[in-house]
C-alpha cells in the first residue's frame, strides 16, 4: 500500500533547503480516517540501495509516532549541494500493515559560501530591454551519476542544454538583487551526453524600474555539479572563458509593453540569428 509525501510542504525537490528539513505523508488511497501508530525513513546516496528498503546514509528505524505532518527525523543531516533518494514507510493501527512511499529523488541547494562561479555579462554600457546570448562547451569523459546546474540572472535568463530547453518563460522569480537575489536548481542527470556538452543561455535585462525590479547590471551566474560513478566530482562555472554575443537578432531599446514595465514589446530580425548557435555556440 502506498504513501504520498512531501518535503518542505513542496512536491518541487529540486533545491530544497537542506538545514531545516521536514516531511509530511499520507495514503494514497481514500477511505475512512486512519491512525498511524509507527513510521521510518529511509535517505540514500545511491537508488539501487532503496529498492530493498535499505540505505547508505541515513535510516530511522520504526518509530513509535503518530505525527506525519512536518516531521523532522533526528539525526538527519543533508548536505548542500546534493542529490538523496528517499522512501517513507508507515504502519496504521486499523490495518498493521506497511505503507511505503515511491522513492523521490531530491536535489538540495547550494550554500551561499560554496558559489565558485563569477557573474558574467557583457562589456557595453547596458541598454533599455536588451538580449544577450552566452555559450560554454566542455567534455564529459565518465559515466555520470548525477549533475546539477544551480543559476541565477538579472533579470531573466532562458537555458537550453545540448538544444534543448531546460526552464519557463520567468526566471528567477524578480527579487532584491543586494539581498537575496534567487537562483534555481535543475537536475540535468539525464541529459548530459559522453563527449562534448553545449550550454547556451540568453539573458533579458530590462533597465527600466518595471514591477518592483532593480535596474542592477546585466548578467549571469552558473554553477554545475557533476557527480560521476567513481566517486569523484567535476564543477563547470560561468567566468571569462564563456562565450558572450551582444550583437543579437533582438532589438535593444524596445518600449515596455504595460505602464508597469513588466515585459518589452519583441522585434527580432531571424536573418541576424547565429547559426545553429544552440548546438555548436559561435566564434
Amino acid at each position: 500500500m502506498k504513501l504520498e509525501c512531501m518535503i518542505n510542504n513542496g512536491c518541487n525537490l529540486q533545491g530544497i533547503d537542506w538545514e531545516d528539513i521536514k516531511f509530511s505523508w499520507y495514503p494514497e488511497e481514500a477511505g475512512k480516517c486512519k491512525v498511524q501508530r509507527s513510521c521510518r525513513i529511509l535517505v540514500a546516496e545511491h537508488y539501487e540501495t532503496l529498492l530493498h528498503n535499505q540505505s547508505d546514509y541515513y535510516d530511522s528505524g520504526w518509530l513509535m509516532s503518530s505525527r506525519s505532518i512536518e516531521v523532522s527525523f533526528p539525526g538527519l543531516h543533508l548536505k548542500p549541494a546534493s542529490v538523496y533518494y528517499i522512501r517513507i514507510m508507515a504502519i496504521y493501527e486499523e490495518e498493521n500493515a506497511e505503507y511505503s512511499s515511491d522513492i523521490v529523488k531530491c536535489i538540495t541547494g547550494i550554500a551561499p559560501d560554496d558559489w565558485k562561479a563569477s557573474w558574467i555579462g557583457g562589456s557595453r554600457m547596458p541598454g533599455r530591454n536588451e538580449f544577450t546570448y552566452f555559450h560554454r562547451s566542455y567534455q564529459v569523459e565518465k559515466q555520470v551519476r548525477n549533475a546539477i546546474i544551480y543559476i541565477s540572472a538579472h533579470n531573466h535568463f532562458k537555458l537550453w542544454l545540448n538544444g534543448s530547453r531546460l526552464n519557463g518563460e520567468v526566471a528567477p522569480a524578480p527579487s532584491h538583487i543586494y539581498r537575496s537575489k534567487y537562483y534555481l536548481t535543475y537536475d540535468i542527470s539525464d541529459r548530459l551526453r559522453q563527449g562534448k556538452n553545449d550550454l547556451n543561455c540568453i539573458l533579458y535585462y530590462q533597465n527600466c524600474h518595471g514591477q518592483n525590479y532593480m535596474n542592477g547590471l546585466p548578467g549571469i551566474i552558473l554553477q554545475e555539479y557533476i557527480y560521476y560513478e567513481d566517486g569523484s566530482y567535476e564543477l563547470w562555472n560561468s567566468d571569462e572563458s564563456w562565450d558572450i554575443l551582444e550583437d543579437t537578432p533582438y532589438q535593444t531599446g524596445m518600449p515596455c509593453q504595460q505602464n508597469r514595465s513588466i515585459s518589452s514589446v519583441i522585434s527580432y530580425d531571424f536573418n541576424h540569428e547565429a547559426a545553429n548557435w544552440l548546438q555548436d555556440g559561435y566564434s
